[in-house]
């Protein structure tokens, strides 16, 4: 026992300095995880919001299947182009999300 009481001693600060390095290291890696998915979510919903907004306004003597499909490549082409994963029916979701919102503001507009 006094062996380990003197190993202490001797050696605390420094394992208080590795516990503390240790600890930190691990919440900074957490902290950006967590940004990073925040981010990636944002930009998700602005690149989605963009698309059927752009397809909207563009497009707007064709029919709806044509547009979705539009603002379903052009989503997929800008969320490639900066290396952001999100699978078919994610995108699917989000369009139809943000087609209901439109829908809505339009009928509250009238």
């Amino acid at each position: 026992m006094e062996e380990f009481i003197e190993f202490l001693i001797n050696n605390g600060l420094q394992l208080l300095y590795l516990v503390l390095t240790t600890f930190v290291s691990y919440l900074t890696i957490k902290i950006k995880n967590l940004y990073n998915k925040y981010v990636t979510d944002e930009m998700k919903k602005s690149i989605t919001e963009i698309c059927v907004n752009a397809c909207e306004q563009l497009y707007t003597g064709n029919d709806s299947e044509e547009k979705y499909n539009l603002a379903f490549d052009n989503i997929k082409t800008m969320l490639k182009s900066k290396n952001i994963k999100m699978d078919d029916m994610e995108i699917k979701l989000m369009i139809e999300s943000f087609c209901h919102n439109f829908r809505k503001d339009e009928s509250h507009e009238k």
